[in-house]
């Protein structure tokens, strides 16, 4: 069980997969992909689930967060609104690897050309309501913190 959210503003129009946060092999990816939705993906696996819904401007910042409920159902959210639940039988280990952000895995072409804020990871599910909270807290624009991708290393 997991939750994923971050902030992000599209740096250019161009249509790509874009990490945002990733855990490496055997774990998970939340992306933009090329196709403008927001995607969760199981490492060398195809994806998870992937929203309705589409970002697609440079100008705003979008609310994106993914639940992951074990091996149950993937929620996805853009801008405070539940754009995709569905249920998947998909596990995704949690293999003790870096926390990427702005990168699927180390080494990937998949860099985001994205401006990020407010990345978060929590090792349980938020509630619907707990990620409205967390959109309508920082509805102003935030403050970029990441124009580029970084590794994080945790040992905890």
């Amino acid at each position: 069980m997991f939750t994923l959210e971050a902030w992000i503003k599209r740096n250019n129009a161009t249509a790509a997969n874009y990490g945002i946060v990733g855990k490496g092999a055997t774990a998970y990816h939340m992306r933009l992909s090329s196709d403008n939705k927001i995607h969760l993906l199981k490492d060398g696996t195809a994806d998870i689930s992937g929203s309705t819904a589409t970002i697609t401007d440079t100008t705003t910042w979008h609310y994106v967060a993914c639940t992951k409920n074990g091996a149950s159902t993937v929620t996805i959210e853009i801008d405070g609104v539940e754009g995709h639940s569905a249920p998947t039988a998909d596990v995704c280990v949690n293999a003790g690897g870096d926390f990427l952000i702005g990168a699927d895995a180390p080494g990937t072409s998949d860099r985001a050309d994205l401006t990020t804020a407010h990345i978060a990871g929590y090792p349980t599910v938020l509630s619907h309501a707990t990620l409205l909270s967390h959109y309508q807290t920082g509805i102003t624009a935030p403050t970029a913190i990441l124009p580029q991708w970084c590794r994080i290393r945790y040992n905890g």
